[in-house]
This record gives C-alpha cells, sequence and structure tokens, in this order.
C-alpha cells in the first residue's frame, strides 16, 4: 500500500512539474507570432543546457528559417517565451528609434550597485537613467583627445610584444604562435598601465599574476549563463538576488591594486593623462571610496580587455588566410611609415586597415547575441497584425546571423574588406541600416569602442609590418565558436607562423 502512495506521489508530481514547464509553450501562437515548436525539454535553446553547440548557431538555424517571413519570431529559453528578431527594421525599432521602450540589458537584472559593490556601476549594467548618468560622466574619458593621451603606453607595450615575439619565432614551435595568449598579454598590459598606473609585466615571464587575476575576472562571469538558464525557468529567481558576478576575494584584489597605483600616482608626482587620473579626479570631485572607483576601473578593464583579446587574433587569422589584402594592407603601413611614421594620427588615417578590423568584426562579432528588455508595453506589426510585447519580454538580437546574412551582406563568409570602403560608404551606410553591430547601436552603444579599436589597430600594425602571417597547421578550420559563450571566442584557439618581412 506503501508503495502505491509514493508511485501515485511519484505520478502526481511528474504530472504537475509537466504542467508548470509547458505551460507558456502556447504563448506565441495565441498571439499569432510565428516561432519553431518549442522541444519539451530544452524549448528553443538546448544549446544553452547541453553545451554541446554555440547558442549563435542555434539562434542562426531559427533566424534563417524565418528571415523575410516575419519581423521577430516568437523563441523559448527552456520554457520562458522570448523574442529573436529577424528583420533589420525591427532591430532599428529596438535599439534606436523607440530605445526609450527597450533601454535595459537583459543582464541588468542581475545586479544593483549594492549586489554587485565592484562591477554595479558599469554602464553596460546599470539600469533605467542611472546608466545615462554614468555614461555622461564616462563620456569624457573616451574622446579622440583621450585616446591620443593614451597611444604612448600602446606604443611602449607594442615593442613588449615585439621583443616578446621574437623569442617566440626563436623557439620555432611547430605549432606556430599561440596568438590568443600573445593578444591577453597584449590587453592585460595595456589596461592594468591605463587604469592602475601600473606595468603588468606580461611579456617578462609565463607566471604573470596580474594575467591569472584577469582571467578569473572573466571567468566569473560564466555565472550570467547560470542566471539566463535559471532565471528562464523561474523568473522570481531575478528579483531574489541569489546571483552574483564579481566575487568578494576577487573584487577586494582589484582594489588593493587600485589602493597601490593611486598611492604610487600622488606619491611620485607623476602627471598622466589616462583613465587612473580621470577616476582620481571622478572620486575627488565626487567622494567615491575606494571600492566605487576601484568599480569604475573595472568598467574600463570589461570595456577595454574583452572585445580587444578577441578580436586581435582574429585579424592576424583572416589576413594569414588572405595573402593579398594582408599585402595590401602591409603596403598601406608602410606607405604612412616612410611618410608620417607609425603614430595615433596616422593608425586613425589608415582607412584599409579600418576595413580590414571592420570586415573581421562582421565575420566574427564580439558579442554574438545582444539581449534587451522591454521596459513598456509597446505594439509592432506582425504580418499584418498588431502585436503587444509587454514590459519584461526579452528581445535577442542574433548579431552573429545579421553578419552573415547574405541579404545585408553579398558573399557574407568571404572576407572582403572592400565592402567597407569610404568611397561605398564605409561602414555607416551599414549601420544606419543595423546591419553590422560589433559594438551595438543606438544611444547605448559600447562606450569603449574607441579604445577598443585603437588597441586592435596599434596591435595589428606592429605584427604586420614586421611579419608575414600564415595560419599554422594546429588551427582548427573553419573556426567554431566555443560552446557556453555569448563572445566569439574559437573553440580550439588560433595557432599562427610568423615569418619576418625582408627589409
Amino acid at each position: 500500500m506503501l508503495i502505491l502512495w509514493i508511485l501515485s506521489g511519484a505520478l502526481l508530481f511528474l504530472i504537475a512539474f509537466c504542467i508548470f514547464w509547458t505551460w507558456n509553450f502556447r504563448y506565441w501562437k495565441k498571439r499569432g507570432v510565428p516561432g519553431p515548436d518549442p522541444s519539451i525539454l530544452y524549448g528553443n535553446t538546448k544549446s544553452l543546457v547541453a553545451e554541446k553547440t554555440s547558442v549563435a548557431y542555434e539562434f542562426d538555424k531559427y533566424y534563417r528559417e524565418y528571415y523575410g517571413k516575419a519581423p521577430f519570431i516568437g523563441v523559448y529559453v527552456l520554457r520562458s517565451p522570448h523574442i529573436l528578431a529577424i528583420d533589420p527594421d525591427f532591430v532599428k525599432f529596438v535599439l534606436v528609434e523607440n530605445f526609450k521602450q527597450f533601454y535595459n540589458n537583459y543582464i541588468s537584472d542581475m545586479a544593483t550597485t549594492k549586489s554587485e559593490p565592484y562591477i554595479g556601476h558599469s554602464p553596460f549594467l546599470l539600469k533605467d537613467t542611472d546608466w545615462k548618468d554614468t555614461r555622461t560622466q564616462w563620456g569624457p574619458a573616451f574622446t579622440s583627445g583621450k585616446m591620443k593621451a593614451l597611444y604612448p603606453i600602446l606604443e611602449n607595450t607594442c615593442q613588449k610584444m615585439s621583443d616578446f615575439l621574437r623569442l617566440e619565432i626563436a623557439n620555432k614551435s611547430k605549432d606556430g604562435v599561440h596568438f590568443r595568449d600573445v593578444s591577453a598579454r597584449f590587453t592585460t598590459e595595456v589596461v592594468i598601465d591605463s587604469i592602475f598606473g601600473i606595468e603588468a609585466g606580461t611579456f617578462t615571464n609565463n607566471d604573470i599574476p596580474l594575467c591569472d587575476l584577469g582571467a578569473r575576472f572573466l571567468d566569473c562571469f560564466e555565472n550570467v549563463v547560470n542566471f539566463f538558464i535559471l532565471t528562464a525557468i523561474l523568473p522570481i529567481l531575478k528579483h531574489l538576488r541569489c546571483f552574483w558576478i564579481i566575487t568578494k576575494n576577487i573584487g577586494k584584489s582589484f582594489e588593493d591594486l587600485m589602493k597601490k597605483g593611486m598611492q604610487f600616482r600622488s606619491e611620485s608626482n607623476i602627471v598622466r593623462n589616462d583613465f587612473l587620473s580621470f577616476i582620481m579626479d571622478l572620486g575627488s570631485k565626487q567622494n567615491l571610496s575606494l571600492t566605487q572607483m576601484t568599480s569604475h576601473a573595472l568598467t574600463v578593464y570589461l570595456d577595454g580587455y574583452e572585445t580587444t583579446s578577441i578580436t586581435i587574433p582574429l585579424v592576424l587569422y583572416e589576413l594569414g588566410r588572405n595573402m593579398e589584402a594582408q599585402e595590401k594592407l602591409r603596403e598601406e603601413i608602410i606607405r604612412f611609415e616612410s611618410n608620417s611614421g607609425i603614430n595615433y594620427e596616422s593608425i586613425q588615417e589608415m582607412q584599409y586597415l579600418d576595413q580590414v578590423v571592420n570586415e573581421t568584426m562582421r565575420i566574427h562579432p564580439p558579442l554574438i547575441i545582444i539581449s534587451k528588455l522591454c521596459t513598456e508595453n509597446v505594439t509592432y506589426p506582425v504580418n499584418g497584425k498588431n502585436v503587444m510585447i509587454p514590459k519584461g519580454m526579452t528581445v535577442h538580437i542574433p548579431i552573429f546571423s545579421i553578419h552573415r546574412n547574405e541579404n545585408n551582406f553579398q558573399n557574407p563568409e568571404q572576407f572582403i574588406p572592400e565592402r567597407f570602403d569610404e568611397a561605398n560608404g564605409g561602414s555607416k551606410v551599414f549601420k544606419d541600416k543595423c546591419s553590422f553591430l560589433p559594438f551595438g547601436n543606438g544611444p547605448r552603444i559600447c562606450l569603449g569602442m574607441r579604445f577598443a579599436l585603437l588597441q586592435v589597430k596599434t596591435s595589428v600594425v606592429e605584427v604586420i609590418r614586421q611579419y608575414r602571417v600564415t595560419v599554422n597547421e594546429r588551427t582548427k578550420q573553419p573556426l567554431k565558436l566555443d560552446v557556453g559563450q555569448f563572445f566569439s571566442y574559437p573553440r580550439h584557439g588560433i595557432y599562427l607562423n610568423l615569418e619576418p618581412v625582408k627589409a
């Protein structure tokens, strides 16, 4: 009898769970919004849980199936209804035209300045009008003049990278140079020096505490995927603050670094127009605590590190596969070097360099998807019917798919930098259509865009002017995106051969 009761209870629990899990699965059909049928276990996002493929590929399958059939489709992240943007006009509606209804990022629900004291002041995380106030504060830190003032740090780091590469080449490894490692060293050196006023020593040896700290800091963002999954199952978890991004130990380590940098700057009376001086001035004017100033520093760290460290090896990889483009870029670099030298101004003036970087970020967008929260009810026509997008709904914009859509870019799988030629309108034409979104678009476009691009361009120029780059056979081609990530991490790394260019 007891066994019968247990079996009956288990059956009732299973039935109740199935009802709970599939309760929303007719949400989009009731509203006349097309979309793929959800599976019972995963909805339309098996990649998030099973982690056998990148979510970019899963969303790309739906994007291609429904392109031209609807401005957006309904998908289910596990059991929660979400929107996947399809039409460029709808993307523009969300990011630009109706920005006031979509100004919060999905991750904004994960953190507050109290729950995340070390990262909560990031404009990427802040909600409502707070992001705008912080962005206004930080606008002067990313001007062209500020970037020019930071250029000597990049120039110095390029010299360190060149010395490091000479030693790597001398070792004659059959695997070539692991350029994800090189770009991580380069970016860490630049970011630590410009934010904390300290040389990280990333090119001196293989045991680098600051590189390890940076890696642990970025590893913390794996919690974002957990947040994404669990709040899709139980949305109420968004409001319980049971998730965190930066652990206390890692935050405290950066706080100690901030304290040392500020102390050294004050005692040495060194005057540098870098991010550290900006943060110290901001702290003085607003009476910020050390923790708050560290939070601002980590905002710049995120803006300056991730995009750059991903993009540098990808630019060199594409140039290594496309020798004609590489030679054309080298000729441009030599021409500027002969006329005015390699400096901040000349790097900004190199048009083909800009085209190469843009084309790389088209094929390999640093962030493969961006997700926005609807902040107030709004309607949008779908196949002749106005559909309500309710407050709290998540809209996913699949940048990876948009950039590889043949309707947006002819021969999208081919590396053609000339498609961004200024004579054809440059990148602006595609940005205006919301078909080119490496840094997002609209009022909330990435604040650190200039800093990231300057690092990428400066490092690429340094490598290409000295070396002929080819792809090492250890690099698994075609590149496949890593699973469980929202960034364009190649799953198996990028290994390149460097052959000195004869003078």
